[in-house]
C-alpha cells in the first residue's frame, strides 16, 4: 500500500436513517478519499446488505443489537487480518457501539458531531438516559488517538465537557468538491427558478435546539405586518405535529408550509428557488452543514450567532449573522432584507467565497494527515 494505511470508515449515507448533515459529511469524505486515490474501505450502515467495490453495506435492522455487534466485529477482524496496517474511523456515536474494540486500537479516529448527552437533556429525555449517555461519552472520547471536529466551537465542547486533550482534537470543516461548482450555470439556474414571492426555506431536524419556533413566530409577525412571503420548512422530527398545530392555530396555511422529508432533487429545487434560507439554532450547533448546502446553490443563508455558525458566516458575509437569538432578532434581519432585497449578496459572490473557504482542497488534506498519522 506504499506506506499508506488502509482507511476503514464506518458511517452512513442513508439519508432516511441519518438525514442531512452527518450523511452528507460522510459522503463527502468518501468522495474525497476516492478522488485522492486512498486505500479506503467504507462500511455503510443502513438498510442495504452487500458489497460494491470498496463499499460494504451493513444492515442495522435485520438482527438484534448483540448479533449486529458480533457481525461487525467479524467483519472488522477479517479486514484487519487481510490488510494489517489499518486505521479505523467512526463517524458518529452509534457506530462506536458496533465497532468496539477496534476503535481503541493504536491508531483510531472519531468524527465528533455533537454532545449527545447535552442534546438529549435539551430535548427533555429521561434523566437516567441522559446520565448514561454522559458517562459513556466521558469514557470513550479521551481514548481515541485523534478526534476530528467541524468547528472550534465543537473542539471547545470536547475539551470542556469531556476533558479531552486539546492536542487530540483537529478542526476540519465540512467541505465540497469545488471542481463541480459551475458558477455561471448555477447563477443562470437560480435566476430562472427564483419566484416572484419572497421565498424563505429552512432545512432542519425538528427539535427544540434548532429554534424553528422562533422562526415561525418571526414570520407570523411579518405576515401580520403585511409582508408578502412564503416559508418552507423541510425536515422531520419530534416537533413536527406541534409545528403543524401552530401553523393551523395561527392561520398560516398558504404562507408557511411544513414539508417533512423530501428527496435530494426536491431539496435542491427549494434551496435554489429561495431568496434566502435560515438556520435559527438556539443551542449546540456544532457547525451548520445546511448553511454550506444553501451557499453552494448561490442562496444566502441567515444564521444565529450560535455554536459553529459564526465560523462559517464570518468567512462568507458577516451581515448574514442574526444579532439576537430570539424571534425579534430573526424578524429584524428578515425585515431588513424584505425591505431591501438588493442588499443580499449576489449568487456569484456567495459561490466564489464559499468555494474559497470550503472546497475540498482547502480543508480535506488535513484528513489525510490525521488518517495516516
Amino acid at each position: 500500500m506504499n506506506g499508506k494505511k488502509v482507511i476503514v470508515q464506518i458511517g452512513s449515507i442513508n439519508h432516511k436513517l441519518y438525514p442531512g448533515g452527518i450523511s452528507s459529511y460522510f459522503e463527502s469524505i468518501i468522495d474525497y478519499l476516492n478522488l485522492t486515490n486512498q486505500a479506503v474501505i467504507s462500511i455503510e450502515i443502513g438498510e442495504k446488505v452487500g458489497v460494491s467495490g470498496k463499499r460494504i453495506f451493513f444492515s442495522s435492522f435485520r438482527h438484534s443489537a448483540v448479533v449486529r455487534m458480533l457481525m461487525m466485529r467479524n467483519l472488522l477482524t477479517a479486514i484487519d487480518k487481510r490488510f494489517g496496517d489499518v486505521v479505523f474511523v467512526a463517524h458518529y456515536l452509534p457506530t462506536i457501539f458496533l465497532s468496539l474494540p477496534f476503535l481503541f486500537r493504536s491508531h483510531s479516529v472519531f468524527h465528533f458531531h455533537g454532545c449527545a448527552f447535552l442534546e438529549a437533556q435539551i430535548e427533555g429525555k429521561n434523566k437516567l438516559y441522559v446520565q448514561l449517555l454522559k458517562w459513556f461519552e466521558q469514557l470513550i472520547y479521551p481514548r481515541f488517538q485523534q478526534i476530528i471536529v467541524l468547528s472550534d466551537y465543537s473542539k471547545s465542547l470536547l475539551i470542556d465537557q469531556f476533558k479531552v486533550n486539546p492536542a487530540q482534537v483537529i478542526v476540519v470543516p465540512y467541505s465540497f468538491n469545488g471542481d463541480l461548482l459551475n458558477i455561471p450555470a448555477i447563477c443562470h439556474q437560480k435566476a430562472a427558478l427564483l419566484t416572484p414571492t419572497f421565498r424563505i426555506s429552512c432545512v432542519r431536524r425538528l427539535y427544540k435546539r434548532m429554534g424553528i419556533i422562533h422562526l415561525l413566530e418571526a414570520v407570523k409577525s411579518l405576515l401580520e405586518a403585511g409582508y408578502a412571503l412564503e416559508l418552507f420548512i423541510i425536515g422531520d422530527g419530534a416537533l413536527f405535529n406541534l409545528f403543524k398545530t401552530y401553523i393551523e392555530q395561527h392561520h398560516l396555511q398558504g404562507h408557511v408550509f411544513l414539508l417533512g422529508k423530501v428527496s435530494n432533487e426536491v431539496l435542491h429545487e427549494y434551496l435554489t428557488s429561495s431568496h434566502l434560507t435560515v438556520v435559527p439554532s438556539v443551542d449546540l450547533e456544532g457547525f451548520g452543514i445546511a448553511i454550506i448546502e444553501s451557499l453552494q446553490r448561490g442562496t444566502p443563508c441567515l444564521g444565529t450567532s450560535v455554536g459553529g455558525i459564526p465560523e462559517i458566516l464570518q468567512k462568507i458575509d458577516p451581515r448574514l449573522l442574526i444579532d439576537e437569538n430570539n424571534p425579534n432578532g430573526i424578524r429584524a434581519k428578515l425585515q431588513y432584507y424584505l425591505d431591501s432585497p438588493a442588499s443580499l449578496p449576489s449568487p456569484t459572490e456567495l459561490l466564489i467565497r464559499t468555494k474559497a473557504a470550503f472546497a475540498y482542497e482547502v480543508n480535506y488534506p488535513r484528513l489525510l494527515t490525521v488518517y495516516h498519522g
